[in-house]
């Protein structure tokens, strides 16, 4: 449910413009936007109270970031926060991003493993998912050290996971299916 309404407001926010680089802006300005509520706490707090009015809430909006932001991407926050979804923001984000990535015609990888990768290692492997997909790579890389080594690639909805924890699970079921079926 709350995937289906954030795709629903990062298909607004994607649908009032055809310009390419307002897109991107606005790409910029989500980030931005949810890097000042990660930082603080005190306008998070501020945006989601029932004791301020929206009135109230949109000219503070207004007011203190319309040098930072353009006045239709406040417009936009500032509706979120009038329908209580502010805690929609991170997905909002990621569907926004992925529809400007479709539009832009590149394709957005996630690549997860134990340590950081070689940076030469990671351009390889997005050269090679370029000229298989035919579409320019955007790659993000996060650290999981649960997984051992190896790594988990994804993009769009395939995953690949070629990491030392799924094999070790692998090796346990067949282990254990072995075991079982001699007893």
């Amino acid at each position: 449910m709350k995937r289906a309404l954030s795709l629903q407001y990062a298909k607004a926010l994607f649908r009032s413009t055809d310009a390419l680089e307002q897109l991107n802006q606005w790409q910029s300005h989500l980030k931005a936007f949810e890097d000042m509520l990660k930082q603080s706490s005190d306008f998070q707090r501020f945006l989601i109270s029932t004791q301020f009015s929206q009135e109230e809430k949109k000219r503070v909006l207004q007011k203190c970031y319309k040098d930072h932001f353009d006045l239709k991407f406040l417009d936009f926050i500032a509706y979120i926060v009038k329908q209580q979804k502010l805690s929609h923001l991170p997905l909002i984000i990621q569907e926004f991003s992925r529809m400007l990535n479709e539009k832009a015609g590149v394709l957005q990888a996630e690549l997860v493993t134990a340590h950081p990768m070689d940076p030469k290692i990671i351009e390889d492997l997005k050269e090679k998912l370029k000229k298989a997909y035919q579409k320019e790579i955007k790659m993000d890389q996060q650290i999981n050290p649960s997984i051992i080594g190896g790594g988990v690639l994804t993009i769009g909805n395939q995953m690949w996971d070629f990491s030392i924890k799924s094999r070790l699970k692998q090796m346990k079921q067949t282990l254990l299916t072995e075991i079982r079926q001699e007893s």
